[in-house]
């Protein structure tokens, strides 16, 4: 029963605010009752650590005939690390809140307080999922909430375009979850998540893929974002958790051996993409979802090989480490420690919390897996720049905003790195998903790449070369995906053109033309003919 307070807890406030806000305008106290909800969620979050799997169903369908499945809420060693991770970005998203003047003193803050309480609930319903039925209901859930946040925060239709554009391949990734459903029906495989057949895992590969950008490669969409840095670092993380933790419980079946080899191939290509972008930009905020391309592209591929535990590490790490790098808008003292303590805990160095990321290299290697060591390099180059250069902006001038600023960030690495020692801890130590020594030295060269490429980097005009935008450019396939959109307009053209000479005066002569010269052509190509 704490599972479904954990969920309808946000909620609860949320309905609070509102009614506040309503009954009382001048209330200005909407940020305590948000931040003293989210303390307790967080706290509830872990107090109910599972030691065995935990299933809540939610309703009992009838008839099973027509419905074979009933929603169902399922809490264990894989969604529980993401529950943690959003409960505790939400809180500290809340407490970073205060440094920002401009954001929380604005008019408009409870409408944030609210998005911000709405996404966590949403996307731990859908963290929790515990079969395929439940994942299509908390994903549609997720992606129509999504779409009215973004609509609610823009004007220009332009803009607009691009968020439609986003809500499809939303729907794209439920779509093929509704077929993965269908193929299971239709087989008389099971549903739940305790046990994913391998008959399904690739179609399930590829819904978490579409959902979180990753495939097909491409630009992220939209390109705009919330003015409001809460809002724009939980907009972008908060509904990547569902499909993660769909990546990690897929990744104990993996992918088929024929299929493998595309979905490596094409993942890292997004890796090295998203590596290169995630370097160029001036700041993390900026580039929120690169971030999230390079990490999931890395928990994908570990799916991919069948390394679960990886998959979970890397998943994780995008909302523990994300949330520290994108809320550090502020400059202060000590400031540089916890971004490079951020930093080593995506390095997937020994006793880090994403050690076990490099499960992804376990033997036998497979060559393709070259390419992910190159993007991973790119990514730890472009995250060391990132430490290396501190926010512009500073502080508030009192000590007590300081301290709830840092205290936000560290409470984010903190909760990392527990979750990693308890997650370590579930699984009997190294040495799970034949994670060893071997991988984890393979791992390291991407740091030492990472090492080399930072010159490439750097902030100094002379030291960026021509041909990385060029790359990146390339391997974004924006041009692959205009030369699509320019055929597929000159086919609209051509069927227009076509219906008007019918729809003339000289329609019915042409349309008798036409089917003379076709009856003629069938003649010619006949037996006799």
């Amino acid at each position: 029963m704490l599972i479904l307070v954990l969920v309808l807890l946000p909620l609860a406030t949320a309905s609070l605010i509102l009614g506040v806000r309503w009954l009382r305008p001048g209330f200005t106290h909407h940020w305590l009752l948000a931040a003293l909800s989210s303390l307790f969620i967080w706290i509830l979050a872990w107090s109910i650590r599972p030691t065995s799997p935990l299933n809540l169903p939610l309703a009992d369908w009838q008839p099973s005939i027509f419905l074979p499945a009933s929603p169902v809420l399922l809490l264990d060693s894989k969604s529980w690390p993401f529950i943690i991770a959003l409960t505790t970005l939400i809180l500290a998203v809340i407490v970073t809140d205060v440094a920002r003047p401009v954001t929380s003193r604005s008019s408009s803050y409870w409408y944030d307080l609210i998005a911000y309480l709405l996404l966590t609930a949403f996307s731990m319903l859908a963290t929790l999922s515990g079969n395929l039925l439940t994942t299509l209901l908390s994903w549609t859930l997720l992606a129509g909430l999504e779409l009215i946040l973004r609509l609610s925060k823009i004007q220009e239709s332009l803009h607009n375009r691009s968020v439609v554009l986003a809500l499809s391949l939303r729907f794209a990734s439920i779509g093929c979850v509704v077929y993965a459903g269908m193929i299971a029906n239709a087989a008389d495989l099971p549903l739940s998540f305790t046990t994913i057949a391998p008959q399904i895992s690739a179609i399930l590969l590829l819904a978490a893929g579409i959902n979180l950008g990753v495939l097909p490669t491409h630009k992220p969409v939209p390109q705009d974002d919330p003015k409001s840095t809460g809002l724009l670092v939980l907009l972008r993380l908060a509904p990547c958790a569902p499909a993660l933790v769909l990546l990690s419980r897929a990744g104990m079946a993996g992918a088929p051996a024929d299929l493998d080899g595309f979905f490596l191939l094409l993942t890292g290509i997004t890796l090295i993409c998203g590596g290169l972008a995630w370097a160029g930009i001036s700041a993390p905020q900026n580039g929120i979802s690169y971030w999230v391309i390079c990490l999931a592209a890395l928990a994908l591929a570990s799916a991919v090989v069948g390394q679960s535990t990886a998959s979970l590490a890397w998943g994780v790490a995008t909302l523990f480490a994300g949330g520290v790098f994108c809320l550090s808008t502020s400059r202060l003292r000590g400031l540089s420690v916890i971004l490079f303590l951020g930093l080593v805990s995506i390095s997937a160095l020994p006793f880090s919390p994403t050690w076990e990321g490099a499960g992804l290299y376990a033997l036998p290697f497979k060559p393709v897996l070259v390419i992910f060591i190159i993007g991973q390099g790119l990514f730890l180059a472009g995250t060391l720049r990132h430490v290396l250069r501190l926010p512009s902006a500073l502080i508030g001038a009192e000590r007590w905003l300081a301290v709830l600023y840092s205290s936000g960030l560290l409470l984010l690495l903190i909760s990392h790195y527990t979750v990693a020692w308890f997650s370590l801890a579930d699984t009997g130590g190294v040495g799970q998903d034949q994670m060893d020594w071997i991988s984890t030295g393979i791992s390291m060269v991407a740091v030492g790449l990472a090492a080399v490429a930072m010159p490439l980097f750097s902030s100094r005009p002379r030291t960026k070369p021509g041909f990385l935008n060029t790359l990146k450019t390339f391997l974004e396939m924006d041009w692959l995906y205009r030369l699509l959109a320019n055929l597929f307009r000159s086919i609209e053209h051509m069927v227009i053109m076509i219906n008007m000479i019918l729809e003339g005066r000289a329609g019915i002569l042409w349309t008798l033309l036409g089917l003379a010269l076709l009856i003629s052509l069938f003649v010619s190509l006949g037996p006799g003919g």
